[in-house]
């Protein structure tokens, strides 16, 4: 029930039979026009539900009557052709399901036509298709069926439709050659739409091969259209697609699908089998040589739409509260008011709160003259009723505007709620504030959060999609300028979030500190502050002076899955002065997990050990001396594992199921032992949902890690020559993050990555391959490093606050004549482009919402026949010149196949560090039973060996490692891991060179 005073207001809008503010179409709305079955009224509910809205769309000022028939009275069609029905505005295709029966005017039997109708040329052709060919020589009725009820995308009923529509012949002689049934818009056209789709109709089917931009040519004023793609045939939608190729499509649009005008009272030409690019038929005639030719309108389309105050995505309460614009429309110079009263037609489509119909909501503003900007207010759009309740519901609204002058109107431009995402995304509307659950990657945290993350980085859970965090540290340092309220680095559906980063670096262990968070939904609904929040880091090496009294060392014990202290670990502490290792003491960790052990004087080196029942042993060589944090491990923890599929949707011109196909899985919670990459398995089409299909896995991964799962479609047969081997080479890529954490021994529920973005042939800057192709030389090491076993693996990485290892996020190949050295080519989504070239080129979208750092990595990894392994990342952005592999730390002592080495002992390391490069080297023993042991040291000159020492821990009453041990070497290089504060996660995180030697057995007895 709407009030009776609001009808006086119908008249200011113009609009018949509506209350306002606005119209309302669809089920529980106004109608003014009744349709074949309805009927309808001021106030009756709409004939059907609204139909898709899509820019291209004709809304007109009542939805019309009967259609016009293609072909006209008189002309005569094939057999195997197809005839269309021609409506004043865009349509319902749901209202058009069984609303037509198509029956031999002689015998009176039915045929069955395609149900519903294909609707094409931006809605307002509907194409007749009959199930089998017809009987030359006969003709057809087509008509109403009774109870039909046809509407127009608002869900406006026509008028009169009722009865028959016309009579369709067919010629009684079939010929193979090809002619043209229909054309639109119409050869001779004085007013079509600058965004047109163009529509072909043929009277026979047509070879598939022979379209393309020569045989089917636009040309806009003579010249080339501002796009041009390649035209399609007309695709019976179900599981697997069928093209119509009776019937073909055409419109300027971009790779991202976006349509571009083509201009203001602009003569087109359409082109169709000129001579040397003929179009033929099935049958095996060519279609002759045809021209038709049309001028676009004087009104365009909106250039662009927006919602021009933050958020920009999505509509919440504070929009709803104000009277702020909710809809700015950019107008072209052709389409500025002149004072002749010009308005702006605003439509919102969505679901009904009432009902959970589909509805419209439609309005419109007037524009001021010389206006370039137009504007719309929720009040104007007539988006709530009168107790400012919006008549949709939660969930997403499209919303498209036009131009409105006197008679004149300009096709529909949809408003783009995400200008950094590629294509057009409809309006949130969200009236529910966000529930804060816990901090945490699992939200489990209350009062406080434990990160093992560089700076504070907030984690935590919501009880829907988090779209802005704003983090205040209780030393005044927060993640955003005063005033403004920050997106959050990323959030999932599940309501995971990861907030913008305040910058602090590695902190003090004793010196926690405190933030504030206030967290609002992508409507900037915002949830009630959370205050008084302990932050406190895990796994920090914090350089500087020793502990107060001097003489000992601070050292904290946390397990590593759960960043929990861990008490009862008991801790050794030698003393390494260049000659001898000496035993200093031991101490026990209370229960914060804190000990303080002796540390060594005059400046030698600290060597400290943990042990801990059901943990593998730890030390490090060379300990800093103002604090210690060790994660330990458990012993034979078991990984968690992920199952799942990769589906993409049927695209002309792409088969994934080729076998020039290949499917991978990136996952940044894989062991950092294996492969970053894992392939999937036989793409396969499936008939039953109308997709491509690859699974993958199960695969094992590292538990409570949060990570990003990301999916790749490549084609190995790209060649290094291809000038586009972006786009050749690199077909589609999607994104899953963050990617939760799973508990140790947990199996992942199977997840489904939708490659909704493919990226074949794409070219804007949201879904494109970006220009960047990278074209180096990488160069195999020589030494201890074997012969190189298959090809490199290529990929590129991007790093992303909250996750501890890089995203990847392309793909490459190497390229080689001779095994030894590789040139390298590699391709990802624009959506990661760090590089503004300027003109019209910006960076990508995860850049820009600060998801990744401002940088790429380009990773090469690379592995010989004796198991070492060699990976180098390398800048994007500051001009490569080559991806100088490293020498594995090959294991000089103990020489494999050893034994009487005893359980105390050196593990020496060959030093091939880069010149003027430090890192860290990591040892690691492991028993047969898969107990381990972990030594850790920092790169001490960079040349030669580096020795680790594994301490004799037996005489104080611990249990080494013995019998036959396996034993391999690490070597982690990066420009911010020589010196100062960091955290463990940090080494793998930050490393531009990580190399692994092989490994070997020996016998400690």
């Amino acid at each position: 029930m709407r009030a009776p005073f609001l009808f006086p207001l119908l008249l200011l809008l113009g609009l018949p039979g509506c209350d306002n503010p606005a119209c309302l179409f669809g089920p529980g709305g106004c109608n003014a026009v009744g349709g074949g079955g309805s009927g309808g009224g001021p106030g009756a509910a709409g004939s059907f539900p609204a139909g898709k809205l899509e820019t291209g769309s004709w809304i007109t000022q009542d939805p019309g009557g009967q259609p016009i028939l293609w072909p006209q009275p008189g002309a005569l069609l094939q057999p195997g052709s197809v005839f269309a029905l021609e409506f004043s505005g865009s349509m319902s295709v749901e209202s058009l399901a069984g609303a037509f029966e198509l029956v031999d005017a002689v015998f009176a039997t039915p045929i069955s036509l395609l149900d519903p109708p294909p609707l094409v040329a931006d809605g307002r052709i509907a194409l007749m298709v009959p199930s089998q060919p017809l009987i030359p020589g006969s003709q057809y009725t087509l008509s109403w069926r009774p109870g039909a009820d046809p509407a127009d995308v608002l869900g406006r009923g026509l008028i009169g439709a009722t009865g028959n529509i016309g009579t369709i012949a067919i010629s009684g002689e079939p010929s193979v050659i090809p002619s043209v049934v229909a054309v639109y818009p119409h050869d001779g056209e004085a007013a079509a739409g600058d965004l047109t789709e163009v529509l072909v109709i043929f009277d026979q089917p047509m070879t598939v091969g022979d379209f393309s931009n020569s045989s089917f040519a636009v040309l806009v004023d003579g010249g080339p259209p501002p796009a041009n793609p390649v035209p399609l045939p007309v695709a019976i939608p179900g599981a697997v697609p069928v093209p119509v190729t009776q019937a073909w499509i055409w419109s300027a649009e971009d790779a991202g699908g976006t349509r571009l005008s083509l201009g203001v009272e602009q003569p087109v030409t359409l082109s169709l089998s000129p001579l040397g690019s003929e179009l033929g038929s099935v049958a095996g005639g060519d279609l002759p040589a045809t021209d038709f030719s049309f001028i676009t309108g004087s009104l365009p389309a909106p250039a662009s739409a927006v919602k021009p105050f933050a958020p920009t995505s999505a509509i919440g309460l504070d929009d709803l509260s104000t009277d702020a614009p909710l809809v700015e429309a950019e107008l072209s110079v052709a389409a500025k008011a002149t004072g002749n009263g010009q308005k702006l037609g605003v439509v919102a489509r969505g679901v009904s709160r009432a009902n959970g119909g589909e509805i419209a909501v439609l309005g419109q503003s007037s524009v001021a003259e010389g206006e370039f900007l137009a504007h719309a207010t929720g009040s104007q759009i007539g988006f709530g009723d009168g107790f400012g309740q919006p008549f949709l519901a939660d969930g997403d609204a499209a919303f498209g505007v036009w131009s409105i002058s006197g008679t004149r109107r300009s096709q529909v431009r949809l408003l783009d709620g995400e200008l950094l995402v590629g294509g057009v995304q409809a309006l949130l509307l969200d009236t529910v504030p966000p529930i804060f659950l816990g901090f945490g990657s699992n939200g489990s945290q209350q009062g406080f959060l434990i990160s093992d993350q560089t700076d504070m980085v907030v984690l935590g859970r919501a009880t829907e999609r988090i779209g802005y965090a704003h983090v205040v540290s209780s030393n005044g340092s927060e993640n955003t300028a005063l005033g403004e309220f920050p997106p959050v680095v990323i959030s999932g559906n599940a309501g995971l979030f990861v907030a913008q980063p305040v910058l602090l670096g590695a902190l003090d262990p004793d010196a926690p500190l405190i933030f504030n968070i206030e967290i609002a939904d992508r409507a900037l609904n915002r949830a009630a502050p959370i205050l008084g929040i302990d932050f406190v880091q895990r796994g920090v090496l914090a350089q500087g002076p020793g502990a107060a009294g001097s003489g000992t060392l601070l050292v904290d014990v946390f397990d590593a899955l759960t960043l929990e202290p861990l008490e009862g670990a008991t801790v050794y502490s030698h003393q390494d002065d260049g000659a001898l290792i000496s035993f200093l003491g031991t101490e026990l960790t209370d229960a914060a997990g804190r000990a303080t052990p002796p540390a060594s004087a005059g400046g030698a080196l600290s060597l400290v050990t943990v042990e801990l029942d059901g943990y593998d042993l730890f030390s490090i060589h060379g300990a800093p001396t103002r604090g210690l944090q060790i994660l330990l491990h458990p012993t034979n923890a078991q990984l968690a594992s992920v199952k799942g599929d990769v589906t993409a949707p049927v695209v002309s011109g792409l088969d994934l199921s080729s076998a020039a196909i290949e499917t991978y899985v990136a996952d940044g919670r894989l062991p950092l032992e294996d492969s970053a990459l894992v392939p999937g398995a036989e793409v396969v089409l499936d008939p039953e949902l109308g997709v491509y299909r690859q699974n993958y896995g199960p695969y094992f991964m590292r538990p409570s890690r949060l990570g990003a799962q990301s999916a790749f479609v490549v084609n190995p047969l790209a060649t290094e020559l291809l000038p586009s081997f972006g786009s050749m080479f690199l077909l589609a890529f999607t994104l899953r993050a963050p990617a939760p954490p799973l508990p140790s021994g947990g199996t992942g529920s199977i997840i489904q990555l939708d490659l909704e973005g493919l990226l074949f042939n794409a070219g804007d800057e949201g879904s494109a391959i970006d220009s960047g192709v990278i074209s180096i030389p990488m160069t195999k090491p020589f030494g201890t490093f074997g012969d190189v076993a298959g090809t490199p693996e290529i990929m590129v990485e991007a790093r992303s606050p909250g996750s501890s290892d890089p995203w990847i996020v392309g793909l490459g190949k190497a390229f080689t004549d001779d095994q030894i050295n590789w040139r390298v080519k590699a391709a990802w989504p624009g959506a990661f482009d760090v590089v503004d070239s300027g003109g019209t080129d910006q960076l990508g979208f995860m850049v820009q919402a600060g998801a990744i750092e401002p940088e790429l990595w380009l990773r090469a990894d690379m592995t010989d026949t004796l198991g070492a392994e060699s990976s180098v990342r390398a800048p994007v952005t500051i001009g490569l010149i080559g991806l100088p592999l490293v020498e594995p730390p090959g294991v000089a002592f103990p020489p494999p196949a050893s034994s009487g080495v005893g359980t105390s002992f050196n593990l020496v390391l060959m030093d091939d560090t880069p010149a003027g490069n430090l890192g860290y080297f990591r040892g690691v023993l492991t028993d047969t039973l898969g107990r381990r042991w972990e030594i850790w040291r920092a790169d001490p000159d960079g040349i030669g060996q580096v020795s680790l020492h594994f301490p004799l821990i037996g005489a104080q009453g611990g249990i080494p490692l013995s019998g036959v041990l396996e034993v391999y070497g690490e070597l982690w290089v990066g420009s911010t891991l020589d010196g100062g504060n960091l955290l463990w996660s940090e080494i793998s995180r930050v490393s531009e060179i990580h190399a692994r030697s092989g490994s070997h057995t020996f016998n400690t007895d």
